[in-house]
């Protein structure tokens, strides 16, 4: 038998009438026993309740919390929120493909060699340039614009590296006579054949 029925059974048998006089006499002290009826669920374990009680105020702070921050929004037009994201969305959108466009002519421009490609791209008409996938750009005639405004771009000049010999110009001397120079020389300016 547990220690707590000890205390109000002591060691003898009892009818209900001396339970019922025992109960009473215990019932008020501090670690006295108390009875419940668990059949109709009546009874919870005071930890258990405890706990239950625990979530309820944690719960009734969390709805404290939400019935304050739904009252921020009081008045505030979700619909017209949501069409302001989606516009700005939109305008970053058409922004970011303006730049990325912009760099891709600043590109090519220097690419065609361009001297300033601030001011040749202010000559462009970018109206009908399009980015492509792979980053290149179309719809720009930057050839028409070297064409038009040559002095925009810088002029490739090309030198003839050779072997050394001048040219068109016979090499060795040309007027020594016994060589082929010297006999093509006399022959076309009247000097005098050379002698062998």
């Amino acid at each position: 038998m547990p220690e707590f029925l000890k205390k109000l059974f002591g060691d003898k048998a009892m009818t209900f009438e001396e339970f019922e006089t025992a109960y009473k006499g215990q019932e008020s002290a501090k670690d006295g026993i108390k009875l419940a009826n668990l059949a109709g669920g009546g009874y919870v374990d005071k930890e258990k309740f405890d706990r239950r009680d625990d979530e309820a105020k944690t719960a009734e702070k969390n709805l404290k919390t939400l019935q304050d921050t739904v009252k921020k929004f009081e008045g505030v037009d979700i619909d017209k929120l949501k069409t302001a994201a989606e516009d700005a969305q939109k305008k970053f959108d058409a922004d970011l493909a303006i730049a990325r466009r912009d760099n891709a002519v600043d590109l090519m421009l220097v690419q065609a060699g361009a001297r300033n490609v601030k001011a040749a791209k202010a000559l462009l008409d970018l109206s009908k340039a399009t980015l492509k996938e792979d980053g290149s750009i179309m719809g720009v005639d930057i050839e028409g614009l070297k064409k038009s405004d040559a002095y925009l771009f810088t002029v490739e000049t090309q030198k003839n590296v050779g072997d050394g010999h001048d040219g068109g110009k016979p090499a060795g001397d040309g007027n020594k006579p016994g060589t082929l120079d010297g006999e093509i020389t006399a022959a076309l300016f009247g000097a005098p054949p050379a002698e062998n």
